[in-house]
């Protein structure tokens, strides 16, 4: 390791330069505004900048990296946490830690993590919509037909028997858990039941966990926190064939 060295400009803005290198151990004692890496680097202890990383090679941080923002063309490498308001990489992230990000997160490629990617349902981390096609009628009747509405001033799914009862199932996104129903529909009189069921076993939808009405958010007794083999499912009895369903939502809550 040869040439290296500090250079303060009236900014306050450190920048690292060096001719040949590949560590760089423990050395960090200051906290600049700013830092620019041209070389790859690697820091066994905690890199904090007040203001910018900016870093054209690879960048290993064997401690926590704690900026505002961080910006590569190259590898940023992390054994510990990253902290940052704005991550922005051309090339590969990899933390073995937490990934803080309060901003965005830009990637030209595949974000990959061996823990869990809190992105929620389709990047809605409080909502799972349900839809009116998600229902389908059980076989307590001989007729199990259902209509999609469109001739009253409010379209939905109806269901062709009286007393039918209209399921739906729903996964809870990894690392959330379910905590509320609710369901829109013409009848508020319709009565919903709440299950906690399993991709496993013949006990299939066996756990009550809620129960409410049509048009009132439930809030579930047990929170339903998602496993590889649960799901959610929503029982509503129908009492006439002029009922219908508009769809819903389910609450979800980062466990």
């Amino acid at each position: 390791m040869s040439n290296i060295f500090f250079r303060e400009d009236k900014d306050n803005e450190f920048r690292l330069v060096a001719k040949f290198f590949n560590r760089l151990r423990n050395i960090f004692t200051v906290e600049p505004r700013k830092m620019q890496i041209n070389y790859p680097a690697q820091l066994n202890d905690t890199l904090k900048v007040k203001k910018a990383v900016t870093t054209n090679s690879t960048l290993d941080v064997r401690g926590e990296l704690k900026t505002v923002d961080i910006t590569s063309s190259g590898n940023i490498v992390s054994s510990k946490d990253i902290r940052a308001v704005k991550l922005v990489a051309t090339s590969d992230i990899e933390v073995a830690g937490d990934a803080v990000v309060t901003g965005k997160i830009n990637a030209t490629s595949t974000v990959d993590a061996t823990d869990t990617i809190f992105n929620g349902w389709h990047g809605n981390k409080t909502r799972i919509k349900i839809l009116f096609t998600d229902f389908l009628s059980d076989d307590d009747r001989a007729s199990y037909a259902m209509i999609f509405d469109d001739d009253s001033g409010n379209t939905g799914l109806r269901a062709l028997h009286s007393t039918a009862e209209l399921w739906a199932f729903k996964s809870i996104p990894t690392g959330y858990k379910a905590t509320h129903v609710m369901i829109y529909g013409s009848d508020v009189t319709n009565a919903i039941t709440i299950y906690s069921g399993s991709i496993s076993g013949q006990l299939g939808v066996n756990i009550n966990i809620g129960s409410g009405y049509v048009g009132t958010e439930i809030q579930m007794r047990s929170p339903l926190v998602s496993t590889d083999t649960n799901y959610l499912a929503i029982d509503v009895a129908t009492t006439a064939t002029d009922d219908l369903l508009y769809g819903g939502y389910i609450t979800i809550e980062k466990v």
